[in-house]
């Protein structure tokens, strides 16, 4: 299975869940393989971001946040463990930013390692700088703190606990997650925060004061179940099994007859792909909800650039290995060997 630092999936017609995990960079893909990959969702009005990595290549940190906060759709982030570094400027593009109890912050001024410092030319110092620039108006065109308290931050590599970033303006909402006891030293101990920078943080949410009791779940009423169901059985019958959650939760399937609407209309786009000789992109599309027409636009972009890359061989056919023909083989097939009279 190939390596990411991401995973991109549609949740319904218009909505995407991403998954930024790792390094920002790593195993050789970049910013622009993740946005190509939204991009084939097409038109989406909600973006969710769930984040849990250390950081990475600030360019292409750089390049997503500018990217998100762009695009039209609303972008809800998530940090599901910890937000460090570039991370913290991917995220900063969200309009609403959720830390659960048990996560945390981190920003720091851009570097290279201690070992090169002392050989950094002039030139690369100066970069250094501007760089750091990019990182406080990054910061602050959305927790509103002036350019001096955000490079006072950058330069004591701030830990931020959810309460801290509440009060700075770095997140929105914090989610209690009371059943895990002490769940910030835990979370702290699991990627190796120091005692001391752990008592910090803890006496920041303190002084922070307690988080809003968050809103008690709705509850799945039994219509809901039924139709899960349905959505369920109506996708094994079809063929679909596989793509059952993805129609279960999609907002516009409102009852079992707009649900099986949905998968036959699924199942002309697997057809398609099976016509096309392209079963590899079947789940894609039908995941993303493709309508038939543009799936066959697709298929045939994918296609077309297939055909492009494709090497002809000018070299002939190879022929038979047996003996060369004899002379007189060859004159039988011109001259028969008999004449009528």
């Amino acid at each position: 299975m190939p390596r990411s630092w991401f995973a991109v999936q549609a949740l319904a017609p218009a909505a995407a869940e991403i998954n930024l995990r790792g390094i920002i960079g790593e195993w050789g893909l970049t910013d622009a393989d993740l946005i190509a990959e939204i991009e084939l969702l097409g038109d989406l009005t909600e973006i969710t971001l769930r984040i849990n990595s250390r950081g990475g290549d600030v360019a292409q940190a750089l390049g997503l946040f500018n990217y998100l906060r762009s695009h039209a759709a609303r972008v809800v982030v998530r940090i599901e463990g910890v937000a460090m570094s570039a991370a913290t400027i991917v995220m900063m593009a969200a309009d609403h930013i959720v830390m659960p109890s048990n996560t945390l912050l981190m920003i720091h001024n851009p570097f290279y390692t201690e070992e090169d410092l002392p050989y950094l030319s002039e030139s690369a110092r100066e970069g250094l700088a501007i760089y750091r620039d990019a990182l406080i108006e990054t910061y602050a065109a959305r927790t509103r703190l002036d350019r001096t308290a955000l490079g006072a931050l950058l330069d004591d590599e701030t830990f931020m606990s959810p309460g801290r970033a509440l009060e700075l303006g770095f997140a929105d909402e914090v989610e209690q997650v009371s059943a895990v006891p002490n769940a910030l030293a835990v979370m702290a101990c699991a990627v190796g925060i120091p005692d001391d920078v752990v008592a910090r943080l803890q006496v920041s949410d303190a002084l922070a004061g307690p988080a809003p009791e968050p809103e008690p779940a709705p509850s799945l009423s039994a219509p809901h179940a039924s139709l899960a169901s349905q959505v369920q059985s109506a996708a094994a019958e079809l063929g679909l099994a596989e793509f059952a959650p993805v129609f279960a939760v999609a907002q516009d399937i409102t009852d079992a007859a707009s649900a099986r609407a949905a998968l036959v209309l699924a199942c002309e786009v697997r057809d398609l792909c099976v016509a096309a000789g392209m079963t590899d992109q079947t789940s894609a599309l039908i995941r993303a909800r493709m309508p038939a027409a543009q799936a066959r636009a697709q298929l045939a972009a994918v296609l077309a650039e297939r055909d492009e890359q494709a090497i002809v061989s000018n070299t002939p056919p190879a022929h038979g290995t047996g003996p060369a023909p004899t002379a007189q083989q060859i004159w039988s097939k011109v001259i028969p060997t008999t004449v009528a009279s």
